[in-house]
């Protein structure tokens, strides 16, 4: 639930899924993701909350989309 910063981009996608894919210089952006409890099958939102973890949503539809035109605008 921390921003994200360069340093985490690099971390996740360069340095980690890029070079498992061995691909590089594509697009990458990390979403900080959200929990739903509404969206889960019963037995996981009972584990969920147990953890005492608050719902949260983190995904901006505006930057999801954006970066979706920019993966589109890289293979078209």
């Amino acid at each position: 639930m921390k921003p994200v910063g360069p340093e985490t981009t690099k971390t996740l996608i360069d340095d980690h899924l890029a070079t498992i894919c061995s691909v590089t210089n594509i697009p990458s952006k990390v979403f900080l993701g959200r929990i739903t409890y509404g969206l889960m099958e019963p037995e996981v939102r009972k584990q969920m909350e147990g953890f005492k973890m608050p719902e949260y949503d983190n995904l901006k539809r505006p930057e999801c989309m954006a970066f979706g035109m920019e993966v589109i605008g890289t293979v078209i």
